[in-house]
């Protein structure tokens, strides 16, 4: 990961979107993104990057920069373990720039997890918790990905 460049991760992004919405099975344009931790920032610039996004899911992902927020369209779910101040941390500063210009942006802090506890290993993974984060990951995937 140490060689890749935004730039080029957007291009791997944008050519995985192209292809997705050109298989005869996919919903044309409904498309969404989400990640997990350094993949969740790598949200936060896609999302940027791609006004046609529809849908994305930040999971503990880093912002590296508030500045990414000015051009993100798509509504956003943001999912935070509740022991993971690093990341959490700019979540005030989200809420607030992305409702000034009028994008969705949710998000819940699930109570007595950390940081990455979607993954097996993890403080909170296995736990009631980690399963009402995947529900709500679901909902919101069924909720902004329907046909409109």
């Amino acid at each position: 990961m140490a060689w890749l460049t935004p730039d080029g991760v957007n291009a791997d992004l944008d050519a995985a979107y192209r292809y997705v919405n050109a298989l005869p099975a996919a919903r044309k344009e409904r498309t969404g993104v989400i990640g997990f931790c350094w993949g969740g920032g790598t949200v936060w610039r896609y999302a940027s990057a791609n006004p046609k996004l529809k849908a994305a899911v930040v999971c503990y992902g880093p912002l590296a920069d508030t500045a990414l927020l000015k051009t993100v369209k798509a509504p956003v779910l943001g999912v935070y373990g509740e022991n993971d101040m690093r990341v959490n941390a700019s979540t005030p500063d989200i809420q607030r720039i992305l409702g000034a210009q009028g994008t969705p942006f949710s998000s819940d802090s699930y109570p007595g997890t950390g940081h990455g506890f979607l993954k097996p290993g993890r403080k909170g993974a296995g736990t009631p918790e980690a399963a009402r984060a995947l529900s709500n990951i679901d909902a919101f995937f069924a909720q902004q990905l329907e046909k409109k």
